[in-house]
This record gives structure tokens, sequence and C-alpha cells, in this order.
């Protein structure tokens, strides 16, 4: 499959929003991806970077809305949640990918698959773990580098704290053992 040249750029990011890449099981051959939509029947186009033609992928699909909590506000509450995960992919190679729905396209993305590494190390993943002045949060991490001292990355997204704006709630994080490279 080969780009679509009627395709509009969703710059605005108003159609196709909130494209993540994550690992898969072993991030040498393996991606998960995905993203959210205003309407059903998305897709992802995914190449190898040195390659001409695309491959088609179905995502997962899943209409979401929260309209009875959020009627009232700005927030967007209807939506398709898509998910895809890409198996089988070279080691140490950079992709290529869009999202593609209806008449537009995400802007092109792109990632690269780690070499093969040794089973042995292990990465921590925490998402939207809302209060970072959670002691069970802290505990379980700490606990987790304790079982797996060859941890070689711990990665933090979503909302880390409840309010953005109090440093306190960074600093508690931050400010703990679990950074430090021991």
């Amino acid at each position: 499959m080969t780009d679509d040249i009627d395709l509009k750029i969703d710059n605005s990011k108003k159609e196709i929003y909130l494209v993540t890449t994550t690992v898969g099981f072993d991030i040498s051959n393996s991606v998960g991806i995905s993203w959210h939509c205003k309407k059903s029947g998305s897709y992802l186009l995914y190449k190898k970077e040195e390659d001409i033609n695309f491959k088609k992928v179905e995502p997962l699909e899943e209409y979401w809305s929260i309209e009875e909590s959020y009627m009232k506000d700005s927030y967007e509450n209807k939506r398709y949640v898509c998910s895809a995960n890409l198996k089988g992919l070279e080691p140490d190679t950079r992709y290529i990918y869009r999202i593609i729905s209806g008449k537009y396209s995400s802007a092109n993305l792109s990632f690269k698959t780690t070499s093969r590494m040794n089973s042995k190390y292990r990465f921590l993943s925490f998402v939207d773990f809302q209060y970072s002045e959670n002691e069970t949060t802290l505990k379980l991490i700490n606990k987790f580098i304790e079982k797996n001292p060859e941890t070689i990355l711990i990665t933090c997204s979503g909302d880390i704290t409840d309010e953005g704006y109090r440093e306190k709630s960074h600093r508690y994080l931050f400010d703990s053992n679990i950074f430090s490279n021991s």
C-alpha cells in the first residue's frame, strides 16, 4: 500500500489524537500502538523506513463514552479507542507509521526496535498513577527494583500527580531513592 495523496494531515489532532507507542512483549521485535479517533473505521499503516510500501493493520476498536459524567464539560467524551500490536518486527530497525481515519491522516511517526538483548534486563512502566505522594506506589517501585536489580528503565506516563502545579507532589517522587543509580 503506497501513500494516498488525497488525505489531509490532521495537524490539529482533532480527528486522530493521543497516539501512543509502547514496547511489546519483546522490545526487539514487537510494538504496541494505540490512538483515539472521532470516527469508527480507522487503521494503521506501517513500514520499515527504507521500504516503499506500507502494510495495513486493522486495530482493535472500542467505542468509549462518559457522556453522563461530563455533559457540561469541554472534555471530548465520545470517541473510538484503537490499538494494534505489531509483532515479528526486525531488531534494531526504524519503522515509519501513520494512522488513517476517513479522509484524515496523522503525520508520519516512527519508532525503532532495539537490538536483541539478554533476557535478564527488566523495565518497569507505570501508567497514570495520579498521585506521586502515594507511599504504596513508591513501595511497589522499590520492591520491583529489589527483586529485579538488573532493571534498566523505569517509565512513568500519564498523570503523575493530581495537581501538577504543586511542586511538592513532583519533588516527593523525584527526591525518592528510586531514581538513584546505585
